[in-house]
């Protein structure tokens, strides 16, 4: 049986989100969570880290891309996120990300991070390495729902 994940694509305010924005060359995507059907999301912020928010407030979404997947994977992939919860958040990895260079913390996550690791539940969707935006992960999402590949930087 199919189940859906929807990925989320916002557009925050803060300085934080204008670096983001700036240094991905987009002018509309800084941030994903996702979201499972019995409506509890997952992200990593700034502040509080990895968690989940059941009812999350949609005022910043400007993007979802609905992901099909066998029932098992996406069972499999909460199990991720789950396993992930009260990590912090990944500020050597963020700061890698605005110089272009891979640095990380392996116990800590920004959002892209923690939304990309679904690549590793869809059979055929392209593994990425950490220094991917929430822009790359939803043209990749995009892409490969129709069919198409997109290789992210």
């Amino acid at each position: 049986m199919k189940k859906t994940i929807i990925f989320n694509f916002h557009k925050s305010k803060g300085l934080v989100a204008s670096l983001i924005r700036w240094q991905t060359r987009s002018q509309d995507v800084n941030h994903v969570s996702f979201t499972f059907e019995d409506n509890v999301t997952f992200e990593s912020t700034l502040l509080l880290g990895a968690r989940k928010i059941i009812n999350r407030s949609q005022h910043d979404i400007i993007k979802r891309v609905e992901v099909e997947l066998s029932g098992k994977d996406v069972e499999n992939f909460r199990q991720y996120a789950e396993s992930e919860l009260n990590k912090g958040y990944d500020f050597k990895a963020i700061i890698g990300f605005l110089i272009n260079k891979k640095l990380e913390n392996p116990n800590a996550l920004f959002c892209s991070e923690y939304a990309a690791k679904i690549g590793d539940y869809i059979e055929g969707f392209p593994k990425t390495n950490t220094l991917i935006s929430p822009k790359e992960i939803m043209n990749q999402l995009i892409a490969f729902m129709s069919g198409k590949r997109y290789e992210a930087r």
